[in-house]
């Protein structure tokens, strides 16, 4: 048992109709997470914690027939915000693990607002373990 911390570039995308075309919004964060870690085998650990979402930039991409136009979001309308993460991991050797995790955040926008700062999914990745403590004895 024990905490986990880090830092992940964390991009989302996803599609919306306009009108006759295909929108999509692609936003960037820096992803903080603090989770708590039960290693029950060598092999598989499993992980409960909180996700402080630090909102990089973003922008909106509208596909019309041949062409596309792309407009940056302005500074407000996404924001930095917390959820929670649940994650399995698979160590496949002392410092480099898989994992999937479910991420879910939440932060409220104002109702006027068509975008969301809530968003929820699945992620998989690769970590490798940069530094770890040692117990003295």
């Amino acid at each position: 048992m024990g905490l986990k911390t880090g830092s992940q570039f964390t991009p989302i995308a996803y599609r919306f109709a306009v009108g006759d075309s295909i929108g999509q919004d692609h936003l960037k964060y820096l992803s903080l997470p603090l989770i708590l870690k039960l290693q029950p085998t060598k092999k598989v650990s499993f992980g409960l914690g909180l996700l402080y979402h630090y909102f990089l930039e973003g922008e909106r991409r509208i596909t019309f027939e041949e062409s596309r136009v792309t407009t940056p979001y302005t500074e407000g309308i996404f924001k930095n915000s917390f959820g929670g993460i649940a994650q399995i991991t698979y160590h496949i050797h002392p410092r480099i693990s898989l994992f999937t995790n479910f991420r879910w955040i939440k932060r409220s926008s104002p109702a006027t607002q068509a975008q969301t700062n809530n968003t929820s999914g699945f992620q998989m990745g690769i970590s490798f373990q940069v530094w770890k403590s040692i117990p003295r004895p």
